[in-house]
């Protein structure tokens, strides 16, 4: 995660998905519905942000189930996500727990 000032323009970033090393999505901040700073002041104003928080935007153009045949996540695939300038989030497929929490 870097600081704001190392982004020269939130709202031109391209963003890259891997799934399991493979080429999945691509896309950048421009094909958004709400822009970079709709979400940061929505996010903002149910909960109190903290440096290094990540606020998930949604997903970029390719969705899964769009794809012919379609793909969906399973438990043991590896997704990861690039955000030009900023860094990747890397973060594994589980199963859903057995045991309810709520």
């Amino acid at each position: 995660i870097v600081p704001k000032e190392f982004v020269a323009n939130p709202q031109a970033l391209s963003i890259h998905v891997l799934l399991n090393g493979k080429p999945f999505q691509e896309g950048t901040s421009t094909d958004m519905i709400h822009d970079v700073y709709e979400q940061v002041e929505y996010a903002s104003n149910i909960m109190t942000l903290r440096p290094g928080d990540v606020i998930a935007t949604g997903t970029p153009p390719g969705v899964g189930s769009a794809k012919k045949p379609p793909v969906f996540f399973k438990a043991g695939d590896s997704l990861s996500c690039t955000y030009q300038g900023i860094g990747t989030l890397t973060n594994p497929v589980v199963s859903p727990s057995t045991t309810s929490s709520r």
